[in-house]
This record gives C-alpha cells, structure tokens and sequence, in this order.
C-alpha cells in the first residue's frame, strides 16, 4: 500500500511548500536578525569613532549582512535548480497534452 506521501503528490507538495517556507525564515530573517541582536554588544559596533573617523562600526555589521544575503540568496537558486534537474516532473505516457489558449 505504501505510505502516504507515495499516495499523494498533493501531500507531498504541501509539505516540501511548508518545509521550503520554513527554511527561508530560518535563513532569511531569523540568523541575520540573531547576528544583529548579538552582535550589538561587541565593543566596536558601539564605539561612536570605530575605524578611524568614518565611525564604521554598525555600518560594518550591517555590511557583514548584506553580504550574507549576498551569499545566500544565489546558494538559494542553485539548490532549487539541482533539486529540479535530481527530481524531474514527467508527464504520464498516457496523459493528453494541454490545448493551448487558456480558457475556453
């Protein structure tokens, strides 16, 4: 009989969706929040002339994050894309092609 995530490919897609949802939130919200929240203590993030004049002590967290989103947002679309060349969606043999147009 099997389990029913082999039954239902509507199971399968809700749960890979939430999955999905949730690891975005991981790691698009809650570690660069959690690296701002933590790193708001550090001596050099508080000193008003850090660096020189340039008082580049937030600014250097916050360019520690974008470069984060930087490197995170691309490792995102490669991950997409292998995990659709890994697990094609096939078309039955038996199954009509669509006409094209739209609704009728």
């Amino acid at each position: 009989m099997g389990s029913p995530f082999q039954r239902s490919q509507w199971l399968r897609v809700t749960v890979g969706s939430f999955i999905c949802t949730v690891l975005f939130m991981i790691f698009f919200a809650a570690v660069p929040s959690a690296f701002i929240t933590w790193s708001n203590d550090w001596g050099w993030v508080l000193a008003p002339k850090t660096f020189g004049v340039l008082g580049l002590g937030p600014r250097l967290r916050d360019l520690i994050v974008v470069a984060y989103y930087g490197a995170i947002t691309p490792v995102t679309f490669v991950a997409f894309s292998l995990y659709q060349r890994l697990h094609p969606v096939n078309a039955d043999a038996d199954e009509g092609k669509r006409d094209p147009g739209g609704y009728r």
